[in-house]
């Protein structure tokens, strides 16, 4: 494979003769800009400094007058900082490393027979990488695999697995620095492979190799199986339970509490989420819950609502939980899924990834999709609940674009359609250890049965057809009745 100059500078100093405005006896031509290939050299009234702390750079004057010298940058020391008529040379040391891949600019200014003259500093980054995600998936069906990278040195790319062919290395295009021509070395780039199709029934996974003068670095690729499904056989059916609620709601944990007695029971048909106020305390508000607010019409808290057929109001526990479970049955015998979600969730740092296949028995064009993710066990007061109220099922963050939900598309009987969702984590997580996702499907539609006592039945436009829990790091498969 091709080898890659590194882009490394040592610490010897860089020379610039620079004019100064009402103060030089000769004003020299202007210093040629450098090619991209020697970022070494220095360009108009731009000095570099290598990334090592210590690094220097000289400028060296010749003054018909007094002058003095403002720095106003805490990384850089510079020396002298005002001098008398004649040549002289300034040296701008760098107090620290930069330890970043870009690069850390700063301005002097010189003042000379009162006219001001600006010149730019660079400090180069330290040659590495970074990658967003130290992981990647590929469905089952192959296909190209793009890894972003971030960084200021070039690459050479393996390919540790024989399913996987190293493509190319498209390299971003450098920004230009605040001087108006010294290009950063810093890019945004991708790195192109492709991936085999795969009939395996567990995932598997290869390395990619990234070798750098600065380091190597590896990025997983894991390839999900293919997720047979049986369009025969009865899907199991899961129900969806939204409680609207907020931590200054005194009447709240009673419906809280009916919501967990539904999630103990119910073979795990029943998947509660709890929508934060915006005025919910603690950080546990939730951006989308003041559009679900509108979209089904709430006047007061808590709130329940089932598959988008019905409202459940806030009676004593015994009874809210009683209704909860016979929405459920309900849904179970008289809202059979058209639908079985299978899921891969893969999280690399701070960024998750969703792959979902739905297996749809009817051919339709109205299905839309909801991703969330969703925190249990965040400990915040919580009126008449207490001070170490523990907050469980919390919506934390909207993956999908919409947060009624994104659209399928078409859909044919019989057939897995495949998705995928990312998005970096949201900070106002607590625990990314207590996280999981919850991926729910929608169709348009009305309730048709209404049999359970209690039970608000509403008419929403839509109807939820099932739904899914996986972890934030783990897949889930399709699910069937017994």
């Amino acid at each position: 494979m091709k080898k890659f100059k590194r882009f490394l500078y040592s610490a010897l100093s860089f020379a610039l003769l620079a004019s100064m405005v009402a103060c030089e006896t000769v004003t020299p031509s202007p210093e040629p800009e450098p090619k991209p290939e020697d970022p070494a050299g220095n360009v108009g009234t731009t000095f570099v400094l290598s990334y090592e702390k210590g690094a220097k750079a000289e400028l060296e004057f010749d003054k018909t007058a007094d002058w003095q010298l403002s720095n106003a940058n805490a990384w850089l020391s510079v020396s002298p900082l005002s001098g008398v008529a004649g040549k002289t040379k300034v040296t701008a040391t760098a107090l620290e490393a930069n330890a970043a891949l870009v690069e850390k600019e700063g301005k002097l200014s010189v003042r000379c027979n009162n006219v001001n003259t600006t010149y730019f500093v660079v400090q180069r980054p330290t040659p590495g990488l970074y990658f967003p995600k130290e992981r990647v998936s590929v469905k089952a069906a192959g296909g190209e695999v793009v890894i972003a990278v971030e960084g200021n040195v070039e690459m050479e790319v393996a390919a540790g697995a024989d399913w996987l062919t190293v493509g190319e290395v498209v390299y971003g295009e450098p920004a230009t620095l605040q001087d108006g021509v010294t290009k950063s070395l810093y890019k945004r780039s991708q790195i192109k492979l492709t991936a085999a199709a795969y009939e395996g029934e567990v995932s598997r996974e290869g390395t990619v190799t990234v070798s750098t003068e600065a380091g190597d670095y590896t990025v997983i690729v894991r390839q999900n199986p293919v997720s047979g499904v049986d369009f025969t056989a009865e899907f199991f059916r899961y129900s969806i339970g939204l409680r609207f609620t907020a931590t200054w709601c005194g009447y709240c944990p009673m419906m809280g509490e009916a919501f967990a007695n539904a999630d103990n029971t119910n073979e795990g048909r029943f998947i509660p989420l709890s929508l934060h106020a915006a005025s919910s305390q603690g950080g546990l508000a939730f951006n989308g819950t003041s559009t679900l607010e509108n979209y089904y019409k709430i006047t007061g808290y808590p709130s329940g609502f089932v598959n988008d057929i019905a409202q459940v109001e806030n009676y004593p526990v015994a009874t809210t939980t009683n209704i909860l479970n016979g929405l459920v049955d309900e849904a179970t015998e008289s809202y059979k899924a058209k639908t079985a979600i299978a899921a891969t969730s893969s999280l690399s740092g701070n960024v998750v990834t969703i792959d979902v296949q739905l297996a749809s028995k009817e051919t339709r064009n109205d299905y839309t999709i909801n991703v969330w993710v969703v925190e249990d066990g965040i400990v915040y007061p919580q009126s008449s609940g207490g001070s170490n109220y523990v907050h469980n099922y919390v919506v934390r963050q909207n993956i999908t674009q919409n947060i009624k939900g994104d659209e399928v598309g078409d859909v044919d009987e019989g057939t897995i359609k495949d998705l995928q969702f990312e998005a970096e984590l949201s900070n106002k997580i607590k625990d990314i250890n207590n996280c999981y996702i919850v991926v729910f499907v929608k169709y348009k539609g009305e309730p048709s049965v209404k049999k359970v006592a209690n039970a608000k039945y509403g008419k929403y436009g839509t109807i939820i057809d099932n739904g899914t829990t996986l972890p934030l790091d783990g897949s889930v498969d399709f699910r069937y009745e017994e």
